[in-house]
């Protein structure tokens, strides 16, 4: 890469899914000699972690479209003292900015968006057309979404690279924990059916369905309890957690929700339940998803953004359609009556996880396309 930087543009204030994933990236790619800086707010979560693994990082605010030249000034001279050959952004609200600075800038450097959210309507009207030529690579994680980046915009397919996110398979598919064990650690009953969801608490990941459909199942007759992993999203919402104990209590299941916090081993979680049900409506990706795949359970998926492609129906999973608690009840009972059905569905989901969602092929793919762009 002829010793020419790259960038990573994030001035995100929020601590999630796609945040997450640009760290993992930073850390995985540097590990490999890449030499990385991460451009994001110092005073965030996603600056401070970074911090602790030693990735260099530079200030960046967040700049909407062309307003604050001064601070895409300050960028694109910070590019040039820092020889940035490459510069991959992860939020698309950045593209005018970058593609502002890539046209007016005195040194040449490849610019490279990775989708992590879904793309929304036709881009194709002028002010899209005249940003998107600046772009050198759109990298999207799935092939549906490569499909709809030709359909609605004018980007041409040579400019598209599919490239799946990956996770580190090793902290869940070698995990010795036996069910038990992790289930005393997260001080779980152990003689229950647990169905789980792990991600932030936050009406996007609609959490609110599987408690519904944990009601449904429990008038029936049907004994199970969820777990729900994760905190509040960091400086964006705060109330929702209390509606999902409200619904706890008007249902009368405080016996069967169990909520625990964010977990930097989220592996012993997956290993303390039967099934892992996403809920979240529509999902671009959903790095849960493989990682319940991956710690070989059954995944129950929307059948709504790239989870319809991740998730195959009755091969690898079960899909319900989105936002529909009376068919995630319907599947999970439908699981729990036919253990050899949630088997062989956990078995293939372990497989395809390994074969296609490794990290170690993520950033082999990366760094094939870095290399040809630098």
């Amino acid at each position: 890469m002829a010793n020419r930087k790259i960038a990573f543009i994030c001035p995100s204030k929020s601590w999630g899914g796609l945040e997450m994933n640009v760290l993992r990236l930073s850390i995985w790619l540097k590990k490999r000699g890449i030499d990385i800086i991460l451009y994001c707010d110092a005073g965030y979560e996603l600056a401070l972690e970074a911090k602790s693994y030693g990735i260099e990082r530079r200030q960046l605010e967040y700049v909407s479209k062309f307003k604050d030249l001064l601070k895409v000034k300050r960028l694109a001279s910070s590019f040039d003292r820092e020889n940035v050959g490459l510069v991959l952004f992860h939020i698309n609200k950045n593209f005018p900015m970058l593609s502002l600075i890539k046209q007016l800038n005195s040194s040449s450097f490849s610019l490279l968006y990775m989708q992590h959210m879904h793309l929304g309507g036709s881009k194709n009207d002028f002010f899209h057309r005249y940003i998107y030529k600046q772009l050198d690579c759109w990298i999207t994680p799935l092939e549906m979404f490569s499909k709809q980046i030709l359909r609605t915009t004018s980007i041409p397919k040579e400019k598209i690279e599919v490239i799946p996110f990956g996770i580190e398979l090793d902290k869940f598919t070698k995990c010795t924990l036996t069910k038990s064990e992790a289930r005393q650690s997260l001080k779980l009953p152990e003689d229950k059916y647990i169905v789980g969801f792990v991600g932030r608490l936050d009406p996007k990941k609609c959490q609110h369905l599987l408690i519904e459909a944990a009601s449904k199942l429990i008038q029936k007759g049907i004994e199970i309890h969820v777990l729900l992993v994760g905190d509040s999203t960091k400086n964006e919402e705060i109330v929702y957690k209390k509606r999902l104990e409200d619904m706890i209590e008007n249902f009368n299941l405080q016996q069967h929700v169990h909520f625990r916090s964010h977990l930097d081993n989220v592996e012993v979680a997956f290993k303390s339940l039967d099934i892992f049900c996403l809920t979240t409506g529509s999902e671009t990706f959903g790095m849960v998803t493989i990682e319940a795949m991956a710690s070989r359970l059954a995944v129950l998926g929307s059948n709504d953004g790239g989870t319809k492609e991740i998730i195959e129906h009755e091969k690898n999973g079960l899909l319900y359609q989105s936002g529909n608690s009376d068919e995630i009840a319907a599947a999970i009972e439908k699981l729990l009556l036919n253990h050899e059905l949630k088997e062989r569905l956990a078995k293939q989901a372990f497989v395809d996880a390994q074969q296609k969602y490794s990290h170690k092929v993520q950033c082999d793919a990366l760094e094939k396309c870095f290399d040809r762009l630098i």
